[in-house]
């Protein structure tokens, strides 16, 4: 029976070593995994990636122990050694194609060592997906962490079906053609029969590099290369309705006693009067989400209209992510700075303007917080297509 082989950067698993040192494999929160995961159980899959952990923090016979534990869930994973996250994830994944695709090009650090350990561990994928392909598997990539597997597979296997989607935006040739290994990463994505991004601008964005940097002939949204012809289109992405509806459902059926016990904090801590108003914004630590801006525009409103002051408050949810980004620190600080200067000149003894939480809120705690509040508050610079909203 052929099945689809899914291919990221983290397994819909997750390994993490408790205090004790015992290790515990759980489902992963967040990110495009939590969009795909109900596809991927309705199917016949597999999924190759990162479990989380690297692979000097555990033994043999622990490593073993965790394969055998996530091959029941058809998880294959690929653990990175120490210079392998330094240099591929943090280096060429984060640092070079991170900003440049999100237009933050000032940022980004075109480092050889950084591209040679990023063909290494896409070279990696294409090793463990070679070992459990059959003949008629379908492959399914995803993200900017694997722009040359497409080839990789392609060579290997010229007749299989390999699909990849783009969840982050493709830059505007301008900005793309900056990137010293431009022609090495169409290349590598062309290695795909189908090439989905979230929306037409990214489409069209990529098909414009091709022709420019390539010269290859494009037709609507087909490109002919090496007698074979692919496709490129935008498929916007959603999130599982039917697991937060689900949830949603679940909280507000329950008995008057136990309803909503995170909603009754909220309302007793932050809403205070029955008649305030909570403004949620849930973000990643990240320079492209504005977070910083978002602080900044509701300074704003409330020296604009101060008759709200003391009846509408934000709450502000900051996942740290990324510990060894520099310049996410600095954001850290930043927002710290901020919010302490916003509530110190605003706030009352009853009423804070800005309620900041760093944390990685749980999918009981997410949903529930977002039944409590009045309106959202979403402001990324520039996303591939933000799920949260």
């Amino acid at each position: 029976m052929s099945k689809i082989i899914f291919a990221s950067n983290l397994l819909p698993l997750e390994v993490t070593q408790k205090k004790d040192g015992k290790l515990n494999i759980s489902n992963r929160i967040g990110g495009y995994s939590s969009g795909l995961v109900n596809f991927y159980n309705k199917h016949h899959s597999a999924w190759v990636g990162w479990p989380g952990i690297n692979k000097k923090q555990i033994h043999s016979e622990e490593k073993e122990k965790i394969n055998k534990e996530l091959k029941k869930h058809n998880c294959y994973p690929i653990y990175l050694k120490k210079k392998e996250q330094e240099n591929y994830l943090e280096g060429f994944s984060n640092k070079v194609i991170w900003p440049l695709f999100h237009y933050f090009n000032e940022h980004s650090s075109f480092r050889d060592e950084y591209w040679k350990y990023y063909v290494n561990v896409n070279e990696r994928y294409a090793d463990i997906i070679s070992e459990i392909i059959d003949g008629n598997d379908k492959i399914w990539i995803h993200d900017y962490h694997l722009l040359l597997l497409p080839k990789m597979l392609r060579e290997r296997f010229p007749d299989i079906s390999i699909g990849f989607f783009q969840h982050i935006p493709f830059p505007s040739f301008e900005i793309f053609r900056l990137l010293p290994w431009r022609t090495e990463i169409l290349e590598g994505l062309l290695g795909a029969d189908l090439i989905g991004f979230h929306t037409y601008d990214y489409e069209r964005h990529f098909m414009s590099s091709v022709r420019r940097l390539l010269g290859l002939d494009t037709y609507f949204n087909q490109i002919r290369y090496h007698k074979r012809v692919l496709k490129v289109d935008n498929f916007p992405m959603g999130i599982d309705y039917e697991k937060f509806n689900k949830k949603a459902n679940e909280f507000l059926n329950e008995t008057p006693e136990n309803q909503l016990q995170y909603k009754q904090r909220i309302e007793e801590h932050i809403r205070v009067k029955p008649d305030n108003k909570i403004i949620i914004s849930v973000d990643r630590l990240d320079y492209t989400k504005g977070i910083s801006y978002r602080i900044r525009s509701f300074r704003t409103f409330l020296e604009k209209y101060p008759e709200y002051i003391g009846k509408v408050s934000l709450v502000l949810i900051v996942s740290k992510l990324r510990e060894n980004d520099a310049r996410n620190s600095y954001i850290k600080d930043e927002l710290d700075a901020q919010v302490g200067r916003l509530n110190s000149e605003y706030g009352k003894i009853d009423w804070l303007p800005v309620h900041y939480f760093v944390t990685q809120l749980k999918f009981e705690e997410m949903v529930q917080l977002f039944l409590s509040a009045d309106a959202a508050l979403i402001t990324p610079i520039r996303d591939g297509m933000n799920l949260v909203a």
